[in-house]
């Protein structure tokens, strides 16, 4: 990490990546806040860390604790969910932006997130990739586990990277279950859990025979999306459920995916005979 990132923000959502975020600028002393947008505080919040409750409407409040207490470089890490908007409690900042928000709020992610960075840059916030406090989040390449894939593994993979830039050319979803050149599943705005909880209800009833190989999860950044505020990510429980699913394994855009806790996600898929690839 870089000795001048300091005085960092975590906009927190859903996920592990903002207590890995913290956890890991604890570590090096580094002045840190967490902004969450929710009645509750995250419950692993260290006691140190600032805690800065957010309300979507009332951004220019939001802005000026910020700016109060000098947390001048953003880091947005885990899901947020669109909230639904009640212009009544919307403060002179959010109205000043609402002829921009609203729409973009009604299209994919990649607008609404391109604009959330517009804004707070324009606020003179600088946004930060959270590679840059945990560098290791990305990986340059190569396959990571003792497992590798196969010859109709890599055709796979291919379909699936076909499918994940045509939807995403349309900002739907970033990740695809391919068996054998068939897709068995497409990620939408429900997320890649339930994608891999579909294909474990559905792909048994569609598999075109037992003695084929069982198919790999491809995951990947949208073409043209904003890898600051959105960045790809899979983590243990990715693992985990592609187990469930019954499939080989998973491939990843090499330095377009974060892979938490990378140690614990390598280990699983050894123990399950699994491979992950960054490719």
């Amino acid at each position: 990490m870089s000795r001048e990132i300091n005085n960092i923000a975590i906009i927190s959502g859903s996920g592990s990546l903002p207590r890995l975020l913290s956890e890991a600028l604890l570590t090096e002393n580094k002045s840190h806040a967490l902004v969450y947008f929710s009645n509750q505080a995250p419950c692993w919040a260290a006691k140190k860390s600032p805690m800065i409750l957010a309300e979507f409407e009332k951004i220019g409040k939001l802005f000026g604790v910020l700016k109060a207490g000098n947390f001048t470089n953003i880091v947005f890490a885990g899901g947020i969910q669109r909230p639904k908007i009640n212009l009544s409690n919307a403060d002179d900042k959010f109205l000043s932006f609402a002829k921009k928000i609203l729409p973009a709020m009604r299209a994919g992610d990649n607008k609404i997130l391109d604009l959330i960075v517009e804004i707070f840059e324009h606020e003179g916030f600088k946004v930060m990739g959270s590679e840059k406090i945990i560098p290791s989040l990305l990986n340059s390449g190569g396959v990571l586990t003792i497992n590798k894939p196969k010859k109709q593994d890599f055709a796979d993979i291919e379909r699936a990277q076909l499918i994940v830039n045509a939807i995403g050319s349309v900002d739907v979803g970033q990740a695809a279950v391919v068996s054998n050149g068939v897709c068995f599943g497409s990620e939408t705005i429900q997320g890649t859990e339930e994608m891999l909880r579909f294909v474990k209800n559905t792909k048994q009833k569609f598999q075109i025979s037992s003695s084929l190989q069982n198919g790999i999860l491809y995951k990947g950044p949208k073409p043209g999306q904003n890898l600051l505020v959105d960045l790809p990510t899979i983590g243990p429980n990715t693992i985990l459920q592609l187990k469930d699913a019954g499939l080989n394994g998973i491939a990843i855009k090499k330095n377009g995916v974060y892979i938490l806790e990378r140690e614990k996600v390598i280990s699983i898929a050894n123990k399950n005979k699994l491979f992950v690839a960054a490719l």
